[in-house]
């Protein structure tokens, strides 16, 4: 009964490792997809704002009745449509790069 009493912490810390390594390994995976999500929507919402300062820019500039035919044929999810577009390529940019440099790098080794 004894040397079974002496097996028990060997085993729980075996457990305890492969628990961690498992909970480390998803962890991992999780958290750079977060960040790719968090990434994208940052993006987007910075367009986003910034496509709604531009058109209000040029709704102060222009002339009393002049914006208001402009904005009426723009449907009123334009800004968000276009900040969605705009975050896409720039996010498609950067894949692109990376796989391109990483290409590069992987070709220079060899």
């Amino acid at each position: 009964m004894l040397p079974m009493l002496a097996f028990i912490p060997w085993l729980a810390s075996v457990f305890a490792l492969v628990v961690g390594w498992f909970a480390k390994f998803f962890a991992q995976q999780w958290a750079l997809k977060f960040a790719a999500i968090t990434l994208i929507i940052s993006i987007t919402i910075g367009f986003t704002l910034a496509i709604n300062g531009l058109i209000y820019g040029l709704v102060v500039t222009a002339p009393s009745g002049w914006y208001k035919v402009g904005i009426s044929l723009l449907p009123t999810n334009y800004t968000g449509c276009l900040g969605a577009y705009l975050a896409a390529h720039v996010t498609r940019w950067v894949y692109d790069y990376h796989a391109g440099f990483t290409a590069r790098w992987i070709n220079a080794g060899l």
